[in-house]
């Protein structure tokens, strides 16, 4: 990534931290406008109805370019994959040029052209595996998530342009060792390790906001990844093996014992690392181990299991904040209910409070006599809209 590109992203992220702090009372007006004076925005940004417009007409945009070109260039089979290099360079090019001297960060098509330009190459990279070096079957697949796995990864690095792209390289790692007799044991490794490293990259200071953003993504692949490798009804069917069924194996008693523990496993975790995303992967396997237990033990109706569940846990969650508002300072080992900021990303940002709080004031320049017109640039305009639009 670009060093002015992930300064501007630190830079936002502060600025969005200075504006939770004031909502929580943590500073004054006057020190939110210190840090955000220090901390300036260079960046061409859209709100997020602005962006989501401009990603969909991108989007649809090149959807017909690369059809009226390939209409046009009257393309073949051996001329797909020139075509496709062709589209995947250019669209690398164009990012390049979004994200460097356009300035362009939240706009939505730079995330469109980053993520169809490693869809070109990767396109690219099949064609000349098929066409030209003659790999078929096993060997094409083995080399395509291969592929997949590097350019993904590379573009999620370079532009951070969408943490979709970190998830798909994610993906590859599982499709590349996902395969063969071996697969679930490896595939089961491969996804704790992964785990851990997006638990590691979610707060590493060294990363840049969209990297981190992108470590979430990560774990929630290999939290997918972890459960179904440990789950019965895979093991029952041969998911991953392509064996059938295998209801009457020795080794299926531990995989009903790792289809429960795998939630309780990752809600600790949770709650040991203080890592709210994870405990909603928790919660999410929680769900799917109870829909597990529906299927193979006939208690009650899907509805009624997925009902009582629900009820379950906001009842638990009931009971939690009154044991949590009844402790000293309405917390209990470090827990709370209040919500400390009003985003989600402040809470990551804390360690800057005690810097940053400290900036003071900028000096501002004497204004004449009698006082004429200062303008400041507005953080809210007419009709209701804001600066966050």
């Amino acid at each position: 990534m670009r060093p002015e590109v992930a300064r501007a992203e630190r830079f936002l992220e502060v600025r969005r931290a200075a504006r939770a702090w004031e909502k929580a009372g943590v500073v004054g007006a006057e020190r939110r406008d210190a840090i955000v004076k220090l901390h300036p925005d260079d960046r061409v940004r859209l709100g997020p109805a602005l962006r989501t417009l401009a990603f969909v007409f991108a989007l649809f945009a090149l959807i017909f370019v690369t059809a009226f070109l390939g209409l046009v260039l009257d393309l073949g089979a051996k001329g797909m994959g020139p075509f496709l290099l062709m589209m995947g360079v250019g669209l690398a090019a164009v990012t390049e040029w979004q994200t460097g001297p356009a300035r362009r960060a939240q706009a939505g098509a730079e995330a469109v052209t980053a993520l169809a330009a490693a869809g070109f190459l990767v396109g690219a990279g099949l064609w000349f595996f098929d066409e030209v070096l003659g790999l078929q079957g096993r060997a094409l697949e083995t080399f395509g998530w291969a592929l997949g796995l590097l350019v993904f990864a590379a573009a999620a690095w370079r532009w951070g342009a969408s943490s979709f792209m970190a998830a798909i390289a994610a993906v590859c790692i599982f499709g590349l060792l996902g395969r063969g007799e071996l697969a679930r044991p490896a595939l089961a490794m491969a996804a704790a390790l992964a785990l851990v490293l997006g638990l590691l990259g979610e707060t590493s200071a060294r990363l840049a906001p969209s990297h981190r953003e992108g470590a979430k993504a990560v774990q929630l692949v290999a939290a997918v990844g972890l459960y179904v490798a440990l789950h019965l009804g895979s093991w029952d069917e041969g998911l991953l093996e392509g064996l059938g069924s295998r209801r009457s194996s020795p080794w299926r008693p531990l995989f009903v014992l790792t289809t429960a523990l795998v939630p309780i496993v990752l809600i600790g975790l949770a709650i040991g690392l203080r890592r709210r995303f994870l405990l909603l992967l928790g919660a999410a396997a929680a769900v799917a181990s109870l829909v597990t237990l529906r299927f193979y033990v006939h208690v009650a109706p899907l509805w009624v299991v997925l009902t009582g569940a629900g009820l379950a846990c906001m009842a638990l969650a009931l009971l939690l904040q009154r044991w949590l508002d009844s402790g000293r300072d309405r917390s209990r080992g470090g827990f709370t209910a209040d919500p400390l900021f009003d985003e989600a990303h402040a809470q990551r940002l804390l360690e800057i409070a005690v810097s940053a709080g400290q900036a003071g004031v900028a000096p501002q320049p004497a204004r004449p006599d009698g006082g004429g017109f200062q303008g400041g640039g507005g953080d809210a305009g007419g009709g209701g809209s804001t600066d966050r639009f």
